[in-house]
Parts: C-alpha cells; structure tokens; sequence
C-alpha cells in the first residue's frame, strides 16, 4: 500500500520498479531513483515490530559477503534494505554435473559461506539466511548471499541447506534424500580422499555448523591447484523476464565498455554510405553443448538487425548470445528455467523442438531489443535491456547439444527508423525494459516491465491486482517544464504525486471497495482535457482527475506490477 500516508509503505513515492525478480528465497525489485540512479530493493516482512536502534545496526553492517545495504526504509510491516547494484555470476548457474569448482576452491567457498552464518548469528540483531545455491553470487572468487531475514522477528522458517552447499560444489548434483546412498556411490568419485568424511558429516543431523567449519579448517590440501577454464556466462540484462535473462537483474548491469566491444573500428560500406540498408547471411551452425562459441562477424554502420531461426530441442536449452568479442560482454540467454511471457505460448512440435525465429536488434545508446516470434505468425515475444554505447561489430553464439541454427542475416542499418517503427508491432508504444508479448493483436506487458507510450494518446490498461496492499500499477509523466507526474494504484485507491525532491500528492480518490484479486481490473488514461484517469472492476468504478494542458507533456511511461494488457481507446 503506497500513499501520502506516512504510516503506509511509501518506496514507490521514491522510487520506480522497473523489474520484480521472484527467488525461492525471497524477492528483489529492481528500482530506478529520481536521479536516475538504479538501487536493488529487498523488503523483509515482519511479524512482530523490530527494536529500536535497529536500522543503525543494518546501516553500519559491513560484513565481506553481504550486499552494502546503503539505506533502511521503515514500513508498518515490513523493511526494506536498499542496495547498489551488484555483480556476478548466480552459483546455480556456474555448477552443473559436466562443470564442477575445483576441490579446493570449494572448500574456500564452503568455509566462508559457513563463517558467514555465524557471524550474522551474533549480530546484536541476528541474521538468517539460507545456503541455497540459488541465493548465492559469485564475483570471481568471492561468494555473497542475496537475502537475509530477521531471526525471531520474519516469519521465515530456517532451513539447513548449508548441509547440501559442500556436495552440490564437489559434484554438481542436489543430494537426493530418498536414494542418498545409491547417489553416493555414483558420485563419490568425484570427491577427493581428504573430504569425503566432511562431505558425510554435514548430513549428519546431529552436527552444528561451528562443528563443521571447524572440520573444513583443518583440512590440508597438499595438491597443486589447477586452473580451469570455463565459458563466461556473466549475466548483464533485466530479469523481469527470469526464464530469457537468467537472473540478470539481481547480478546487475555489466555491459562492456566502447573499448572491449570494439576488437577492429567499424567500417562502413559503400552502400550502406549511400544510406541504404545491408542484408548478410551467415552460415548455419549446429552446437554440442561443450560451451564454445561460435562468431558472426558484420560491418555495422547506425547499427545492427540480427535474425535467424533457432531449432532448439528439449534438453538443448541454454541458448547464448554474446554481444561483442570479449568473454565478458553483455550476454542474452534463454534458458527454460524460470517463468516468462513465452512459455505460455511457445510449445514444442511434434518430434519435440522447440522452433522459433529470434531477432536481435543493436542501436546506440537505445535498449538492446530481442524478440522470439512463431514461425507461423502466431505470436511475437519481445524484450528490452540497458542500452550499449556503440554497435559491437561481431556477436558470438552458442547453445546446448543439438541446438541448431538456420536462415542466419545480419542487416547492417543505415536507416534505423523504420526498423524501430515496425518492431512493436504497429501500436504507439514501445518496450522500455522487460518483456512483452503480442498475440491475436493484444499486446500484454509483463509482470515488473515498463513501456513508453505515446503522450497524447489514450490508452486503456487491464490487469489483475496484487492480493497484498501495495501497488497495483504506476504511470508516469514527463514535463516539458516542470517536475514529473507520477500516478500510483492501489488496491484501496489511488494518487496523483508530483515528483520533485519530495513527492508531493496533487489528487487522492478512494474506492468505494477495495480491488479483489480475481477480477479484471481497467485503467483507462485520456490528456483531452487535462489528465483524466478511470478505473473499473465490476461495478466498483473511480475518476481522478487533474488539470492539465495535453501539451505540457512530453513522455508517458507505464510500470506494470503484474500482467498488463495495453489498449488504445478512442
């Protein structure tokens, strides 16, 4: 519930969410300031009020495997730290059966994380956390843990996931519980001699973690340490869309500098010179999952339109587009890990492929854009990241085993215009950041994505509310004088704010009743005469409105909280 109302939650009154990213151990919102700066939000929920002094303690917390929390938000149920964004690698995505960490670094890893839990224990506030794979960044070497929860005052249950952290690095697998023994046997080779017993002893249920970390710290390693190669698979882009951008946003922006994109100068061709387009196939390729990548290299001008189709089969999945030459530039991954707007309509054929066509378009200083469309014209997904300086003039591509792709062209641009025109299917709004999808002439926003639209044209949108109090669906206006408009729905109302150093709220209306979950809601916006905002669910209806000249506007943006169908009304 965000408002005006100091004892109701109010962090979207100072920021805006751009990307809602949703773990098995919590949840992160990826937030933009008024200044533009981009902050990581995690809001812990309470039951039952903290002590006082409490923010000074988290505010002054700075233990070497935690995010800097930069700020401490206070609300009626729940805090919200506030941090910078972060870099790295997701373990779950770095250890795998045919990828395991070298012993050594795994015992590293394994010591530190279990310090961690006991440092965090005898905090004056004590901190929990979990082990899972999945809550863990790796920044070369160095491990932190996403989220955390107040002992004794989060209504969060401890697990013991630290027990399975030290068999999951050594040998790639989750240890099954019901078929341990025969897992064991299978695996065991892949541990070395000196910490098999550790590794057995940390299912002991009977053993603690100081007991551990105090077996772990008395092993000795007499072994050579190898250093292994491995495929970078930094993740750089907006995780709204979790399943295409494999946990990009929680890790942050990484996106290579103008010098590591740019191997050779861009050359620009004779004819693309004579401001026309260019079309240059690439060769097909075929992958076996090894990792390696595979370059296309193109003469870009005013930049890039990639396509291809890509044939992927069940068990082919990631498939990886690398921006640039350099092991660390931004990277686009499709995986079938997390949910995503295209899941609901891609579907594999009949012997069990997944077939699509991708498109990759790269224009300076503007989103990266990608999309995934039907073959047969059924539906378009599309998605939007942070923007790049300059055009790369080669992209590198791989996937997993039997990953296959066909009817390869780059367009290098010379005329960018039409191409971003035709791109958002015709409607007069475009994909800022997140994903959006685009069937039978509906255009659905997905859950955390925003969308620039038109300013002067109306536009109707439907969703269906959060259960919770907070909010529902944000707009927002740019002045061409003047401090920004920002209209915030909630489920029991909504309010109209101007955003200088401080919100301040212009128009308030409530609802007669709160909005329920389980029905469609519609927000229709009009500038005619002045900005008219309408709301509808069943027969619970509301107006706000403002005056307003149409003309002082010069941008409009939509964030949506959930699923979002954009239409525009007469």
């Amino acid at each position: 519930m965000f408002s005006a109302d100091a004892s109701q939650k109010n962090y979207l009154v100072r920021f805006c969410i751009e990307d809602v990213i949703t773990l098995s151990s919590g949840q992160l919102l990826m937030a933009r300031a008024l200044d533009g700066s981009r902050y990581f939000l995690q809001e812990i929920q309470l039951r039952r009020a903290l002590p006082p002094g409490f923010d000074m303690v988290l505010r002054h917390l700075d233990h070497p495997h935690l995010p800097k929390i930069v700020d401490v938000l206070e609300e009626a149920d729940s805090v919200v730290l506030v941090h910078p964004p972060l870099t790295g690698e997701p373990l779950s995505l770095l250890v795998n059966e045919k990828t395991v960490m070298h012993p050594m670094k795994s015992l590293e890893i394994f010591k530190k994380l279990l310090r961690t839990l006991l440092d965090l224990n005898q905090l004056p506030l004590p901190l929990g956390t979990t082990l899972d794979p999945r809550n863990i960044i790796m920044d070369g070497d160095h491990p932190y843990l996403l989220f955390v929860h107040f002992k004794h005052f989060s209504p969060y249950q401890e697990d013991e996931q630290w027990r399975d952290l030290l068999f999951f690095l050594l040998t790639g697998e989750r240890p099954v519980r019901n078929g341990f023994e025969k897992q064991w046997e299978r695996v065991k080779h892949r541990i070395p001699p000196e910490m098999q017993s550790l590794v057995r002893e940390c299912f002991d249920r009977e053993k603690r973690v100081a007991e551990i970390l105090s077996k772990a710290s008395n092993i000795q390693w007499e072994r050579p340490r190898i250093q292994t190669k491995r495929t970078s698979k930094r993740v750089v882009f907006s995780a709204a869309m979790a399943a295409v951008l494999v946990f990009g946003a929680i890790v942050g922006y990484q996106v290579a500098t103008q010098a590591s994109l740019q191997k050779k100068p861009l050359d620009q061709t004779a004819i693309a010179q004579q401001g026309q387009n260019v079309d240059q196939p690439f060769s097909a390729m075929r992958f076996d999952g090894s990792g390696s990548f595979h370059p296309v290299n193109f003469k870009a001008t005013d930049g890039a339109w990639i396509r291809f189709h890509v044939s992927v089969p069940e068990n082919g999945w990631p498939l990886v587009v690398r921006l640039g030459p350099a092991p660390d530039a931004p990277t686009i991954t499709v995986q079938k890990e997390e949910e995503s707007l295209f899941w609901e309509v891609w579907e594999p054929g009949e012997t069990g492929t997944y077939e699509a066509q991708m498109e990759i378009l790269l224009l300076p200083r503007q989103p990266v854009r990608f999309a995934l469309s039907d073959p047969k014209g059924g539906w378009k997904w599309m998605a939007a990241a942070p923007s790049i300086d300059s055009v790369p003039g080669e992209v590198n591509l791989s996937g997993g085993d039997g990953v296959s792709i066909t009817e390869g062209v780059v367009r290098s641009l010379a005329r960018t215009g039409e191409v971003a025109a035709s791109w958002n299917g015709g409607h007069p709004w475009s994909l800022v950041q997140g994903e959006a999808l685009i069937k039978e002439g509906e255009w659905t926003l997905g859950a955390g994505s925003v969308a620039a639209v038109q300013p002067d044209v109306p536009v109707s949108l439907t969703f269906r509310p959060r259960s919770n109090q907070q909010a529902q669906l944000i707009m927002e206006w740019e002045r061409k004088q003047g401090d920004p408009l920002r209209l915030v729905v909630k489920s029991d109302g909504m309010t109209l704010f101007r955003m200088g150093r401080k919100p301040v709220p212009l128009q308030k209306q409530p609802f007669e009743q709160r909005l329920r979950s389980d029905r469609n809601t519609i927000v229709s916006v009009s500038v005619d005469d002045g900005l008219a905002v309408h709301l509808k669910q069943g027969r619970n209806t509301a107006t706000l409105a403002h005056t307003l000249p149409s003309d002082q506007l010069s941008s409009a943006k939509i964030s949506a909280i959930r699923q979002t169908v954009l239409t525009q009304t007469q």
